[in-house]
């Protein structure tokens, strides 16, 4: 009887241990290390537990990437954290796209980046623009870059001061096509997400 009732235990307390969360447990050992004066290791198991939540926040951000359009295919997916906190320690997602008549877009998230700086003080000051325009892609600002000759540009679409959006490609049958992925682009979610 002994023997069903531990068994029993286990079965129970096993999927709670399987799946102990891995943030949780290193921020507790951060803090064990910590309270026994070991500074160095406490620091670097924090730094471990902001890279696993990094981790999940490029899974969310992955969730606000366009399918494909109609005749299109997806090339490849991607994401990347940066390491640590502060500016450019933020996650990047990416996917690209190929079309019909080797027509290539790839749609990149970036979170936290020095490039938002940058393009702030662009959108500020329309005397940086040089030959590109602002325009407005879902009722959002963006920077916009066309050549009509090679068919590439972009778009870069600057979220709250801490997410660019940046529409890219190349052998375009015409800019639209940017346009046509951007409108595709859930700036409410990425919003949400930034807020959470």
């Amino acid at each position: 009887m002994r023997i069903i009732a531990l068994l029993a235990v286990l079965f129970f307390t096993l999927p709670s241990i399987v799946n102990a969360d891995d943030v949780l447990n290193s921020m507790k050992k951060a803090e064990e290390l910590y309270e026994k004066g070991n500074y160095s290791q406490a620091v670097s198991e924090l730094q471990l537990a902001i890279g696993l939540i990094k981790d999940k926040q490029v899974d969310r951000y992955k969730l606000v990437l366009p399918g494909p359009p109609s005749g299109w295919s997806i090339e490849q997916s991607q994401g990347s954290r940066g390491s640590g906190l502060g500016l450019g320690a933020g996650v990047t997602v990416s996917r690209t796209y190929r079309g019909p008549g080797d027509q290539r877009v790839k749609v990149e998230v970036d979170v936290d980046s020095p490039l938002v700086l940058g393009l702030a003080m662009i959108l500020a000051n329309p005397i940086l623009m040089g030959n590109n325009r602002i325009v407005t892609v879902n009722g959002e600002k963006a920077i916009e870059e066309w050549d009509s000759a090679s068919g590439s540009g972009k778009l870069q679409i600057i979220i709250l001061n801490r997410v660019v959006v940046i529409v890219s490609g190349s052998n375009l049958r015409s800019k639209d096509v940017l346009y046509d992925f951007g409108e595709k682009i859930d700036f409410n979610k990425i919003k949400k997400i930034i807020q959470e």
